[in-house]
């Protein structure tokens, strides 16, 4: 579909949820990056877009917006751009204030049965709540099923084929568990390490993270109520693990830099900064 519009001599803007995806579109960004959404969003959240700007006249000037991994994130990420390309849209021909977006034509490609936004504490209600199908906007979409994975079909042999068949044939239940798979909690990922680690020859050197920032983030009077033993055993999203393993000899002449950094979790149940 992109292509086909770009043969034409018009524009088309392909996105995605997260970084990852994205690399599977040409011309790939993430949605946060070209529409300028904050990291951080809610209902009352704009767009760092303003009218008259190159990223503005170039959201007014395309033909479609594909936005890939469209369940993943918040209701929010689509609400508020709506809003933006509404403001941009005014001085289009084009321009619809009945329509969503604008009048601008959006794609949303997905499925709601892989990983769903992500809401820290939050119920069941909460994350069907925060999906894109219980926005404003949903009774704007018309909703296509695909039939039949065009981008496995290509250049594969019967074989592969044959194999792709029983995948698309497998139960929900084999579903979930190559999804979990593909989605791993922290202590897989802790095991597959561990696991990697113990097959690969060599001499392990264990390192430790290092102390607390001693900054405007931490209060010094409070720093002596949390022990070595309760820091070290933090093990959230976003930030590394307390031990770091290596082998001596791995890569020999290539040059490995680790840096030391300043760790700031977004999770606000960490009390201290790192």
């Amino acid at each position: 579909m992109s292509a086909e519009i770009r043969s034409r001599g018009d524009i088309v803007l392909n996105v995605a949820s997260s970084s990852i995806a994205s690399l599977l579109l040409p011309n790939r960004r993430t949605a946060h990056s070209r529409f300028k959404i904050p990291l951080n969003i809610t209902e009352d959240s704009v767009c760092n877009i303003k009218p008259g700007f190159p990223q503005a006249m170039l959201l007014l000037k395309a033909k479609l917006i594909i936005w890939d991994e469209a369940p993943m994130i918040s209701r929010y990420c689509y609400e508020v751009p709506d809003k933006c390309l509404g403001d941009i849209m005014r001085c289009s021909p084009t321009y619809s204030k009945y329509l969503p977006f604008g009048g601008k034509v959006v794609v949303l490609g997905g499925d709601f049965r892989q990983i769903l936004s992500v809401i820290l504490q939050g119920s069941r209600q909460d994350i069907i709540h925060s999906t894109v199908n219980s926005s404003y906007l949903w009774k704007f979409c018309q909703v296509l099923k695909l039939t039949k994975n065009m981008r496995l079909s290509v250049r594969t042999t019967a074989s592969d084929q044959d194999e792709t068949e029983q995948f698309e044939n497998m139960s929900s239940k084999d579903l979930f568990k190559a999804r979990t798979i593909l989605a791993p909690t922290l202590d897989i990922v802790k095991e597959v390490n561990n696991h990697l680690m113990a097959i690969i020859p060599g001499e392990k050197k264990l390192y430790l993270s290092d102390s607390i920032c001693m900054d405007e983030g931490n209060i010094e009077s409070q720093l002596d109520l949390y022990s070595s033993e309760l820091l070290n055993s933090i093990n959230y999203f976003g930030l590394p693990p307390h031990k770091l393993i290596l082998k001596i000899g791995n890569n020999v002449g290539h040059i490995a830099l680790i840096p030391r950094m300043n760790m700031v979790p977004t999770n606000e149940t960490v009390p201290v900064r790192f």
